[in-house]
């Protein structure tokens, strides 16, 4: 058997030698390579094997170098194709894809460069081969009559495998190809978004940074007996809660720079619409995310707060059972993104934030009092209200963070949150449809602790001015400092079905309820706050009771959304 390999075409040809009687050779391989030492003592002298045969580390098959494990394979091979690429071509679009895969961001247009020179000079190269060769056996194999019969044997079947390796040669190339285009596109695709988001992004530049300063500014009366004012940064600001409280602060003249991430939990234009609200009183509100380090750090270095109002959170217990992530990804990992950005900040601000009632999860003891176990939430979204309130205490005690926690009760009023049972029966009642009132085990009305926005207010406030200062610098915790956790409720439970009364009556519309036994949802059958603590450290005093609550609350809903007081039908 002889074998050959075509340079360009990378195929096996075979034929069958019938030797002289008087001649007895072994079969011969040729291949680019020496044959092995001795072999060609056994050969008649116009078989000898020709001196400008390169070696192994010479030998050029389609152009590029052919390992010497591949050379010595005696019997039909398809070459790899990533060795034919010409001068070190292989070597380096492997390493390109290695360190594109490594996330090295390795260059694809390298391995663009590799193939398509590669197919090029293999193409090239492979004519000069293939002529080579066949004037390589016409020296081999003269025609002179009665010395050596060649028999081509398998001549068709050859050329159909010859055909069939070239033809699969270059289809693995063109995949290869046709694979880095993809992961290219893919790569600059990424590259597109994410630098659309950072060109793209709502905050950052000069004009920015003066809006900042601008909103943050104090702007009480020299001489003022309440100071000169503090800087308060106020997350969840086009909240419900978050709101009312800057505009409180800015309108007795504390400087106030608001951010939010505006999300899809409830209507976004009721978000936007409060933003609106707090342009009109000088409150810049940043649109961003708490957890974004990056935008936080970048706040602090252009305005030092004195104070960090934390209102940003993922509310609502029902929605924790069908979206479970998002509570950890706010109430958590962005508390803790928020802390981190307070402790490095120069100087470390003092910390109000926003716990909740909640976290008395299925105590029965009422009311609840501050002291009180808080170790059996019934929601998710208690338990990551509970795990705030330890992560607090651990940054209090490490870092010197002057850290207040407030537990909210059943917050209510004017811009309010439309998944909130009273906005959803307002709406409900007024375009005829039936609500749904739960009752809890043997048929015991629900009850809450309502308590009206402006009692929430006085209670943020107060805790924001009595807040210690933090204690640390660098990071580091110079001495101990203040924290504290308060309710901040009504003290005085409604029930629901006495809620929809109330409601009924200041809407004038009868409503269609539907009352049934409350699901295992994670609410809990009543709420109930001990708010001693509260009074006595912060002098908070609740004024509002529900009925005149729910009047001025059902006076801006008509108002906001155009009903007629009565009618079932919006004006627009």
């Amino acid at each position: 058997m002889i074998g050959g390999i075509g340079g360009g075409d990378t195929v096996l040809h075979r034929h069958r030698v019938h030797a002289l009687p008087s001649l007895s050779a072994p079969p011969l391989y040729l291949y680019p390579t020496p044959p092995r030492r001795g072999a060609h003592q056994h050969l008649p002298p116009f078989l000898s094997i020709p001196n400008k045969i390169p070696s192994p580390a010479q030998s050029i098959v389609g152009g590029g170098r052919l390992a010497p494990e591949a050379a010595a394979t005696t019997h039909g091979f398809l070459l790899d194709p990533l060795r034919l690429l010409p001068g070190g071509a292989a070597t380096h679009l492997v390493g390109c894809v290695a360190e594109q895969e490594s996330g090295g961001g390795g260059s694809w247009i390298g391995v663009f460069c590799a193939l398509w020179f590669g197919l090029r000079r293999a193409a090239r190269q492979g004519k000069t081969a293939s002529l080579k060769m066949r004037v390589l056996e016409d020296e081999l194999f003269p025609s002179t009559p009665g010395k050596v019969k060649i028999e081509r044997a398998g001549g068709a079947m050859n050329r159909q495998l010859h055909r069939c390796f070239a033809s699969t040669s270059t289809m693995f190339l063109w995949a290869l190809f046709l694979v880095a285009m993809t992961a290219s596109y893919l790569s600059f695709q990424s590259f597109v978004d994410t630098s659309h988001k950072y060109f793209a992004a709502s905050w950052g530049g000069l004009h920015w940074e003066r809006q900042i300063r601008a909103s943050a500014a104090p702007r009480r009366p020299s001489g003022s007996a309440s100071g000169a004012g503090m800087s308060v940064l106020v997350t969840g600001a086009a909240g419900f809660v978050g709101t009312h409280c800057s505009l409180a602060l800015r309108k007795r003249g504390d400087g106030v720079v608001g951010i939010d991430n505006f999300n899809a939990y409830y209507d976004p234009s009721l978000k936007k619409a409060r933003k609106s609200l707090l342009a009109s009183h000088g409150v810049f509100v940043v649109e961003g995310d708490i957890n974004d380090g990056r935008l936080l750090a970048k706040l602090f270095d252009v305005v030092p707060f004195t104070h960090v109002l934390h209102l940003a959170a993922q509310a609502g217990v029902r929605y924790a059972m069908e979206n479970p992530a998002s509570y950890v990804h706010s109430n958590i990992a962005g508390l803790v993104t928020l802390l981190e950005a307070c402790k490095d900040a120069d100087p470390q601000p003092a910390i109000v934030w926003a716990s909740s009632s909640s976290v008395y999860g299925l105590n029965d003891k009422v009311p609840f009092s501050e002291r009180d176990r808080t170790d059996q939430p019934a929601s998710l979204y208690a338990a990551t209200k509970k795990a705030g309130e330890e992560i607090t205490h651990t940054y209090n005690h490490i870092y010197g963070l002057s850290i207040t926690g407030l537990r909210f009760f059943t917050v209510y009023g004017p811009w309010g949150r439309p998944d909130m049972a009273y906005f959803s029966f307002t709406r409900n009642i007024l375009q005829g449809k039936p609500i749904t009132v739960y009752r809890g085990k043997d048929h015991v009305d629900l009850a809450r602790d309502f308590t009206y926005i402006d009692d929430i207010v006085k209670g943020c406030l107060g805790s924001l001015d009595t807040a210690g200062k933090s204690t640390g610098t660098g990071g580091k915790k110079r001495g101990p400092a203040p924290y504290r956790i308060f309710n901040l409720g009504n003290t005085s439970p409604v029930t629901v079905p006495t809620l929809v009364s109330i409601l009924e009556k200041h809407l004038r519309v009868k409503a269609k309820k539907n009352v049934i036994e409350m699901p295992g949802n994670g609410d809990v059958p009543f709420t109930h706050a001990n708010i001693t603590l509260a009074r006595e450290q912060l002098g908070y005093k609740p004024t509002t009771n529900l009925d005149a609550g729910l009047k001025k609350f059902v006076k801006w809903y008509l108002s906001y959304y155009g009903y007629t007081r009565g009618s079932k039908n919006l004006r627009q």
